[in-house]
Formats: C-alpha cells, sequence, structure tokens
C-alpha cells in the first residue's frame, strides 16, 4: 500500500490501420512494464512518454508511489530519472520466476494479483524518509497553491537543501520539477 500507487493496462488491435502515437504526461513515478513480452523498469520521466502502437499488442504496468520504489532500489533514484532497465537489476533470481508467472496469467485482475502476491513477497518495507517524500510529493500535487519551493520549506521541517536531497534519493527528480 506504501510503494504501490496501482497498476494500468492498456490493449490495442490496430491491425489495418496506421500506427498510433501514445502519449502520457510525466509524473514523479518509476513504472514496471510488461509490454508484449518485454519487461523494463523505466524511471521517472522527466519529458512526454510517447510509444507508437502498432498492430496488437498489450501492456501491463505497476505505477509506484513517488518514493515507493526506493524499497526495491536501496539507491538514490535520481540514477533511475529517464532510464530504463532490466527489472534482474532490482528483484535478482527471483524476478525469472516472477516473470513467467505474468507471462501466464490471464486477464488484467489475475495480472494484478500476480503482482501484489511478488511484491509483498519481496517484503518492501519504506523508511520514514520514503514516507516523507511520499507525503510532500502528493501534497504538492493535490495543493495548486504550492508553486515555490520555499513554500514547502515552511510546511515541512526541512531546510531547503534537505528538500532537495530528499528528493534526489527518493524521487529521482527535485521539488522544483514536480512543482512545476
Amino acid at each position: 500500500a506504501t510503494t504501490v500507487e496501482h497498476f494500468w493496462a492498456v490493449e490495442w488491435d490496430l491491425t489495418g490501420f496506421p500506427p498510433y502515437p501514445s502519449e502520457t504526461l510525466p509524473h514523479p513515478s518509476v513504472h514496471l512494464v510488461f509490454d508484449n513480452g518485454k519487461t523494463e523498469v523505466i524511471g521517472v520521466m522527466r519529458g512526454r512518454f510517447t510509444k507508437t502502437l502498432t498492430g496488437c499488442g498489450q501492456a501491463f504496468g505497476i505505477k509506484f508511489r513517488p518514493g515507493g520504489f526506493h524499497a526495491f532500489c536501496k539507491a538514490p533514484l535520481s540514477q533511475l530519472t529517464d532510464r530504463r532497465f532490466n527489472p534482474e537489476k532490482f528483484f535478482g533470481e527471483s524476478w525469472h520466476r516472477f516473470a513467467a508467472a505474468m507471462a501466464t496469467a490471464k486477464g488484467i485482475d489475475a495480472k494484478a494479483e500476480c503482482a501484489v502476491n511478488f511484491l509483498r513477497g519481496e517484503n518492501p518495507t519504506p523508511d520514514a524518509d520514503a514516507l516523507l517524500a511520499q507525503e510532500i510529493t502528493h501534497r504538492i500535487l493535490t495543493d495548486t497553491t504550492l508553486n515555490k519551493v520555499d513554500t514547502l520549506v515552511g510546511i515541512f521541517p526541512l531546510s531547503k537543501r534537505q528538500l532537495q536531497r530528499l528528493f534526489k534519493v527518493y524521487v529521482g527528480v527535485n521539488p522544483k520539477w514536480v512543482i512545476e
């Protein structure tokens, strides 16, 4: 509950139609994506995310809460920003069993259940700073009056520099980027 924001799924059949560029706006979240047999961990992307859809296909993703993926990564999430990785880097040998189970899971509900069981089995334990990063990010995303990092410093018990370091480690982008 403290690591995953939600699951998402997309299916398409563009047989006989031209390719379709699907776009999403950036968000301060890491995703674990299963896309037509390819899997990857996608760090926070600071620009618009575009994927050209062709033929038939499907994708299933896990969107982690801002700061939530740190429980699995144990390194500053800024090292993942604008990058993609093989999930084995973060989950080791248990990844192969999970990937195989996901490949045979039929339907979105079955894939979501498989993902929940796997992630719980990895025993993620976010620390207090990860939870603070989540709280601050949530506040930024829901309070439209927050338009300056200095305002956050007045709300949360952190200096500007502490806030920047917290976001570098747990979110992957700086608080100004999230505000903008």
